[in-house]
C-alpha cells in the first residue's frame, strides 16, 4: 500500500507541476549553459558534444527529468528537505540533484524514484544531515 501511494506522489508531481513552471526551470539550464559557451567562445551545440550531450533536446530532456524527480521529492519528504540542482554534472555526463534530508523513509523513496527514472541522465546524492548542529 504505502509503495502504491509512494508511486501516486511520483505519478501526480508531473501534473502537479504547470508546463510553463517546467519550461522556465529548462530555460534556465539552456541560458547557463549557453553564457558557459560563450564564455569559452564556442557555439553551444559545440560545447554540449565537448561535454558528451548529442544534442540541446537531450540537454533539454535531462532537465526536465531531474525537475519532474525534485518536485516528487519535495511532495514525498515534504519537511527538512532541500534540494541543490538541477546542475549538469560534467564528470558524470547527467544533471544532478543533491537531496539533504532527514527522513526515515528514504530508502523507500530512493527505490521508487529509482524504478522510474534508472534510465535518465540524471544523478541523485542522497545526504542524511543531523537536526542538530
Amino acid at each position: 500500500l504505502e509503495e502504491s501511494l509512494i508511486n501516486a506522489v511520483i505519478d501526480s508531481a508531473k501534473a502537479d507541476l504547470p508546463e510553463s513552471v517546467v519550461n522556465k526551470e529548462v530555460e534556465e539550464g539552456v541560458k547557463r549553459l549557453e553564457a558557459q559557451a560563450k564564455q569559452y567562445g564556442l557555439p553551444a551545440d559545440m560545447l554540449l558534444k565537448y561535454q558528451g550531450i548529442e544534442s540541446m533536446d537531450q540537454y533539454k530532456e535531462m532537465y526536465k527529468t531531474a525537475n519532474e524527480i525534485r518536485r516528487s521529492l519535495y511532495d514525498l519528504i515534504k519537511y527538512n528537505v532541500q534540494i541543490l540542482g538541477p546542475a549538469y554534472n560534467k564528470t558524470e555526463k547527467a544533471v544532478s540533484l543533491i537531496v539533504k534530508h532527514q527522513s526515515k523513509r528514504i530508502n523507500e523513496i530512493y527505490n521508487d524514484i529509482y524504478k522510474k527514472y534508472q534510465n535518465s541522465k540524471v544523478m541523485i546524492l542522497f545526504d542524511k544531515y543531523p537536526k542538530n548542529l
